[in-house]
């Protein structure tokens, strides 16, 4: 049985797009924190002597990385924002189009 869709509900759309965003953010900015704190063990503390002055204590690394998880956080809520923008618009342009050229169509089935 095939069908069309006609419409895509806006608001809902910009709410799983901000959600899909923001958890891709969050792990993908998790993932680069990692990897690079592991980079920066294997380089060692050789690697930061005579170099940036911010990194004299550990207390001054635990500075940094708060910073980083803070920078994780605060880039997850730009993308749940920008997500839920894009999608409210990306649905209502949908909605608009379908109305004139017709929608995607799909074909379903009823499951036995």
């Amino acid at each position: 049985m095939r069908k069309q869709i006609r419409r895509i509900a806006p608001l809902q759309a910009g709410i799983v797009y901000g959600t899909l965003l923001a958890a891709f953010s969050i792990v993908f900015g998790t993932l680069s924190l990692v990897l690079v704190g592991v980079f920066g063990i294997a380089l060692g503390p050789e690697a930061f002597q005579g170099g940036d002055p911010a990194l004299q204590t550990p207390q001054d690394a635990g500075a940094l990385a708060l910073g980083g998880v803070a920078g994780v956080l605060f880039g997850a809520v730009i993308a749940l924002v920008a997500g839920f923008v894009f999608g409210v618009v990306l649905g209502w342009l949908y909605t608009l189009a379908a109305g004139v050229i017709g929608g995607i169509v799909v074909e379903v089935e009823d499951l036995r």
